[in-house]
């Protein structure tokens, strides 16, 4: 990312006048607010609950100097048996950081819920940073399956399929691809196109895994509605950073003008295929047809209608779901003696589309004798932090009395678009490790404030 800050806040933005603030104390662990529950969210905690230099709020003093880059982190949430979210928190350990999810709805009503889902980067850019996203993803989950068991954690091995109707392929295209994949099957009347390995993901099930993990290792939530990000900075609360992973709702949040929806519509049904294969097939600019065997069900879709927020399940568009997908299956999606599939449910999600995710730090200033907020911009614009800009005594104009000015730390993680479940660790670890960077140049030039001022 390049260029100043999008946004501002809204108007007359602020924080309670006088409100008290201290920096974090040497070598505590930080209090990290993540904002958004869909699987952005939740892999971010848990990426933050595992980073080991955020155990003793410890941060290797090289963390800080120009260029420098930390080794990826290890995503490893506690691997153990299934738990339920709503149990009690076990007491979380003095020295972990504490991690807390604020979120308008958490998991299984979430966005990421009415997902697919399978591992494929749909519509998401940059295509150099989502291919490395993409990959760690890929390498966490499949570790998740050796370890856990795909009945555990949701996820499972499998291949897909692009195909078209005879006729609409290339002879020589059909073949390669056939050449390349020979055990998939291919649905009669269709030619296919491309294909390749992936991993089918249910999102009710791995969703609450993860959230039921984050739970376990001492994560706090709370059912909030962020309406301004300066309810999040307020430094009464104590929170070190912000990480921003609301999704659409950044549109709002942060008044990012760059985020829109894309409407898709799914079907539920009863049944799995004899072979677990996705298929999918483009009928036309906002038609997708696809099949996603689950372990439990099969998903029929679908739509990607951009701009388009309406949240209600339009039948004819379930009808135009059925039509595209009827002749995908290679397996028996219907009852004995039937000719229409059994649907249990209908659900509608708006992807969180952006022309480019937006994966970067961010410097905010709290004046605490004003009340007001605002923002250095990214570190992309060369808004780093350094001692004026995180911790200043100056006149206040016109009050005679010294104001005190703080910074507090924004990370953004959000614009996912189709693509949240393929990326969401690779891009979770990567806001980890801007938190980590980024907090141990606020130590260090709060440590030389603190020099200065003992000279």
């Amino acid at each position: 990312m390049s260029g100043q800050s999008s946004y501002r806040f809204k108007q007359n933005t602020s924080i309670p006048a006088g409100a008290g603030a201290s920096p974090p104390a040497a070598g505590a662990p930080p209090r990290i607010l993540v904002i958004g529950a869909g699987v952005i969210g939740v892999t971010t905690a848990l990426a933050l609950q595992a980073h080991p230099a955020l155990q003793l709020g410890v941060v290797p003093s090289e963390a800080s100097a120009p260029g420098s880059s930390l080794p990826a982190v290890a995503f490893h949430p506690r691997l153990a048996g299934p738990v339920s979210p709503q149990q009690p928190a076990p007491q979380r350990s003095v020295s972990a950081p504490h991690v807390e999810i604020w979120a308008a709805d958490f998991p299984p009503h979430t966005t990421s819920n009415v997902a697919g889902a399978y591992w494929f980067p749909f519509n998401i850019h940059p295509a150099h940073r989502v291919e490395h996203w993409a990959e760690r993803t890929k390498q966490e989950m499949e570790r998740w399956v050796a370890t856990l068991g795909s009945e555990t954690i949701g996820v499972r091995p499998s291949v897909m399929a692009h195909v078209e109707p005879h006729g609409q392929v290339s002879l020589a295209a059909h073949k390669s691809a056939a050449d390349e994949r020979p055990d998939v099957q291919i649905p009669a009347g269709h030619d296919m196109v491309d294909g390749g390995k992936t991993l089918l993901i249910d999102p009710d099930i791995c969703l609450g895994y993860l959230f039921a993990r984050f739970l376990e290792q001492g994560g706090v939530t709370k059912r909030k509605f962020v309406n301004d990000l300066s309810e999040a900075l307020c430094p009464s609360l104590g929170f070190d950073a912000v990480i921003n992973c609301t999704g659409l709702g950044s549109r709002e949040l942060v008044g990012d003008a760059r985020v829109y929806p894309a409407r898709g519509q799914i079907i539920v049904v009863k049944g799995v295929q004899a072979c677990p294969t996705v298929y999918s097939v483009r009928t036309g600019p906002l038609s997708l047809g696809y099949i996603i065997p689950r372990m439990h069900d099969t998903v029929l879709g679908g739509t990607y209608e951009e701009h388009d927020e309406c949240m209600r399940v339009r039948s004819e568009t379930t009808d135009a779901i059925l039509a595209r997908t009827r002749g995908l299956s290679c397996g028996r999606l219907t009852a004995e003696g039937s000719k229409k599939v059994e649907i249990l449910r209908e659900r509608v999600g708006l992807r969180p589309c952006r022309d480019e995710v937006r994966l970067e730090p961010e410097w905010f200033q709290l004046d605490l004798s004003t009340g007001k907020v605002f923002t250095h911009g990214t570190a992309a614009s060369g808004a780093t932090p350094d001692s004026a800009r995180y911790a200043s005594r100056q006149p206040n104009p016109g009050h005679g009395v010294p104001s005190q000015q703080v910074s507090r730390l924004v990370v953004h993680n959000y614009g996912h678009g189709g693509g949240g479940w393929t990326v969401a660790i690779g891009c979770a670890e990567e806001a980890a490790h801007h938190a980590v960077v980024q907090l141990a140049q606020y130590r260090d030039a709060l440590a030389a404030v603190s020099a200065r001022a003992h000279l």
